[in-house]
């Protein structure tokens, strides 16, 4: 269970963008179905349900950190495109 002023770890993935991400979250609100978390560095809010604690949301930040590295593993290539600057 979670309380007020706990820390857990956010697993950002996103691979269309291409952002593998861990961030830390302390709890704002808890209620019988969600709770919030609060990012610790840009203060933006996470709403997440208890369904996700164990797969997307981790109480141990190595957890956190072994799935994103899992998922940056098996990416998939989005473009392989070479960007150049026009003078």
């Amino acid at each position: 269970m979670l309380n007020k002023k706990d820390t857990v770890y956010y697993t950002r993935i996103i691979p269309n963008c291409g952002i593998y991400d861990v961030l830390e979250l302390k709890i704002r609100t808890v209620t019988d179905t969600y709770f919030v978390g609060v990012e610790k560095r840009d203060k933006q809010c996470f709403l997440l349900s208890y369904n996700d604690i164990g797969k997307i949301v981790f109480k141990d930040r190595k957890d956190a950190v072994m799935k994103v590295k899992e998922a940056e593993e098996h990416k998939k290539v989005i473009s392989d495109e070479i960007l150049y600057e026009e003078y």
